[in-house]
């Protein structure tokens, strides 16, 4: 039989799950920043992206005790390409846009088979 968890774990789950999307990205996005200025190489995008792979892995370590963690930090996980789009359009800096644009487009795919995966599994559960 499955126990059912009280509405208090599940908010506190979730609520870890996006701490540690913010945690973790919020080191990664300065992390990129900071080497850009102190080396002066343009690496926009991919510690974002390494970022959110780790989100990932993370979440999945996290998905053996509860789905709710991953549920969480995928909840805020549009944030990141969002920020680095706006980065890349008002900077003045130059970027070298395949890269950035690639690194883009590999976080949508991962944000969006997360959120297909829970879509699937919420909707199935639904009806």
């Amino acid at each position: 039989m499955v126990k059912k968890k009280k509405e208090g774990d599940v908010l506190k789950e979730f609520f870890f799950g996006m701490i540690l999307f913010v945690v973790i990205q919020t080191v990664f996005m300065y992390g990129g920043f900071w080497i850009e200025k102190l080396m002066k190489i343009p690496v926009t995008g991919i510690p974002s992206a390494i970022g959110l792979t780790i989100v990932l892995f993370v979440g999945m370590y996290y998905k053996k005790k509860s789905e709710y963690v991953v549920l969480g930090s995928f909840a805020l996980a549009f944030i990141a390409p969002l920020i680095l789009l706006i980065v890349v359009t008002l900077s003045a800096m130059e970027f070298l846009s395949p890269q950035v644009y690639y690194s883009m487009g590999y976080m949508a795919a991962v944000i969006l088979i997360v959120w297909g995966y829970y879509f699937k599994k919420i909707s199935r559960s639904a009806f």
